[in-house]
Protein backbone atom coordinates (compact mmCIF):
# COMPACT_ATOMS: atom_id res chain seq x y z
CA UNK A 1 0.00 0.00 0.00
CA UNK A 2 2.96 2.41 0.80
CA UNK A 3 5.03 1.59 -2.01
CA UNK A 4 7.11 -1.45 0.73
CA UNK A 5 7.49 -4.89 0.00
CA UNK A 6 5.52 -7.23 1.50
CA UNK A 7 7.58 -8.52 5.13
CA UNK A 8 9.81 -5.44 5.61
CA UNK A 9 9.91 -5.44 9.27
CA UNK A 10 8.98 -2.09 10.88
CA UNK A 11 12.57 -1.55 12.17
CA UNK A 12 13.92 -1.15 8.61
CA UNK A 13 11.45 1.42 7.74
CA UNK A 14 12.73 4.36 9.83
CA UNK A 15 11.75 6.55 12.24
CA UNK A 16 10.23 8.63 9.40
CA UNK A 17 7.75 6.16 7.80
CA UNK A 18 6.88 4.67 11.59
CA UNK A 19 5.78 8.56 12.12
CA UNK A 20 4.29 9.19 8.79
CA UNK A 21 1.93 6.45 9.46
CA UNK A 22 0.77 7.16 12.65
CA UNK A 23 0.62 10.55 11.73
CA UNK A 24 -1.80 9.51 8.72
CA UNK A 25 -3.86 7.54 10.64
CA UNK A 26 -4.30 10.66 13.51
CA UNK A 27 -5.25 12.35 10.94
CA UNK A 28 -7.56 10.51 8.58
CA UNK A 29 -9.19 9.51 12.25
CA UNK A 30 -9.87 12.99 13.33
CA UNK A 31 -7.57 13.03 16.20
CA UNK A 32 -6.42 16.65 14.50
CA UNK A 33 -9.63 18.02 12.74
CA UNK A 34 -9.52 20.21 9.65
CA UNK A 35 -7.94 23.22 9.97
CA UNK A 36 -5.59 22.56 12.56
CA UNK A 37 -1.84 24.11 12.66
CA UNK A 38 0.65 21.49 13.65
CA UNK A 39 4.32 22.40 14.49
CA UNK A 40 7.31 20.95 14.34
CA UNK A 41 7.79 21.22 17.61
CA UNK A 42 5.05 20.17 18.89
CA UNK A 43 4.46 17.13 17.11
CA UNK A 44 7.85 15.99 17.73
CA UNK A 45 6.95 16.67 22.06
CA UNK A 46 3.78 14.73 20.82
CA UNK A 47 5.35 11.62 19.63
CA UNK A 48 8.60 11.34 21.02
CA UNK A 49 11.25 12.42 18.16
CA UNK A 50 13.27 14.92 16.90
CA UNK A 51 12.38 17.18 14.01
CA UNK A 52 13.95 15.43 10.94
CA UNK A 53 11.04 12.35 11.23
CA UNK A 54 8.76 15.14 11.50
CA UNK A 55 9.76 16.52 8.51
CA UNK A 56 9.58 13.36 6.64
CA UNK A 57 6.43 12.49 7.68
CA UNK A 58 4.77 15.95 6.89
CA UNK A 59 6.25 15.83 3.31
CA UNK A 60 4.49 12.51 2.69
CA UNK A 61 1.16 13.65 4.09
CA UNK A 62 1.67 17.18 1.86
CA UNK A 63 2.33 14.96 -0.99
CA UNK A 64 -0.53 12.65 0.06
CA UNK A 65 -3.10 16.02 0.06
CA UNK A 66 -3.62 15.48 3.57
CA UNK A 67 -1.67 18.56 5.02
CA UNK A 68 -0.62 21.81 3.60
CA UNK A 69 2.52 23.72 4.15
CA UNK A 70 1.78 27.29 5.81
CA UNK A 71 5.21 28.69 6.70
CA UNK A 72 6.67 27.28 9.83
CA UNK A 73 3.45 24.71 10.39
CA UNK A 74 1.45 22.23 8.09
CA UNK A 75 -2.13 22.52 8.36
CA UNK A 76 -4.65 19.69 8.13
CA UNK A 77 -6.50 20.11 5.21
CA UNK A 78 -10.48 20.04 4.49
CA UNK A 79 -11.97 18.48 2.22
CA UNK A 80 -14.71 19.95 -0.46
CA UNK A 81 -18.24 17.78 -0.54
CA UNK A 82 -16.86 17.21 -4.60
CA UNK A 83 -13.81 15.79 -2.96
CA UNK A 84 -15.33 13.67 -0.47
CA UNK A 85 -18.00 12.42 -3.27
CA UNK A 86 -15.02 11.37 -5.40
CA UNK A 87 -13.46 9.53 -2.50
CA UNK A 88 -16.47 7.55 -2.29
CA UNK A 89 -17.03 6.69 -5.77
CA UNK A 90 -13.59 5.56 -6.45
CA UNK A 91 -13.53 3.45 -3.12
CA UNK A 92 -16.59 1.86 -4.64
CA UNK A 93 -14.48 0.77 -7.99
CA UNK A 94 -11.77 -0.24 -5.82
CA UNK A 95 -14.10 -2.39 -3.58
CA UNK A 96 -15.87 -4.33 -6.10
CA UNK A 97 -12.54 -4.67 -7.96
CA UNK A 98 -11.10 -6.44 -4.68
CA UNK A 99 -14.04 -8.31 -4.01
CA UNK A 100 -14.42 -9.42 -7.89
CA UNK A 101 -10.45 -10.77 -7.61
CA UNK A 102 -11.22 -12.53 -4.51
CA UNK A 103 -14.23 -14.17 -5.51
CA UNK A 104 -12.08 -15.47 -8.59
CA UNK A 105 -9.49 -16.81 -6.38
CA UNK A 106 -11.24 -18.26 -4.03
CA UNK A 107 -10.76 -21.81 -2.08
CA UNK A 108 -13.53 -24.29 -0.47
CA UNK A 109 -11.46 -23.60 3.01
CA UNK A 110 -12.03 -19.77 2.55
CA UNK A 111 -15.77 -20.00 2.33
CA UNK A 112 -15.65 -22.44 5.70
CA UNK A 113 -13.91 -19.39 7.65
CA UNK A 114 -16.14 -16.85 6.19
CA UNK A 115 -18.63 -18.80 7.68
CA UNK A 116 -17.23 -19.40 11.03
CA UNK A 117 -16.64 -15.39 11.35
CA UNK A 118 -20.36 -14.70 9.99
CA UNK A 119 -21.79 -16.83 11.94
CA UNK A 120 -19.66 -15.46 14.98
CA UNK A 121 -20.33 -11.89 14.16
CA UNK A 122 -24.34 -13.03 14.06
CA UNK A 123 -24.03 -15.02 17.60
CA UNK A 124 -22.32 -11.72 19.04
CA UNK A 125 -25.00 -9.39 17.06
CA UNK A 126 -28.31 -11.67 18.10
CA UNK A 127 -27.21 -11.90 21.98
CA UNK A 128 -27.16 -7.74 22.21
CA UNK A 129 -30.22 -7.14 20.20
CA UNK A 130 -33.80 -8.98 21.26
CA UNK A 131 -36.90 -9.41 19.61
CA UNK A 132 -37.69 -8.84 15.37
CA UNK A 133 -34.28 -6.53 14.98
CA UNK A 134 -32.42 -10.42 16.39
CA UNK A 135 -33.74 -12.18 13.15
CA UNK A 136 -32.12 -10.15 10.61
CA UNK A 137 -28.69 -11.30 11.70
CA UNK A 138 -29.07 -14.73 9.52
CA UNK A 139 -27.03 -15.62 6.59
CA UNK A 140 -28.37 -14.78 3.56
CA UNK A 141 -29.91 -17.56 1.43
CA UNK A 142 -27.14 -19.03 -0.41
CA UNK A 143 -26.10 -22.35 -1.53
CA UNK A 144 -22.80 -21.08 0.01
CA UNK A 145 -24.90 -20.34 3.34
CA UNK A 146 -26.62 -24.22 3.63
Amino acid sequence: MYGIERGTSPAKLGKGFALYIQLRDDVVNGKFPPGTRLSESSLGREYGVSRTPIREAIARLEHDGLLLQQGAYAGVRSRSAEEIIDIYRIRVILEKAIVRDAASRRREVDLIQLRRAFDAEATMASSTRSGPEASKCRPPLCPMWT
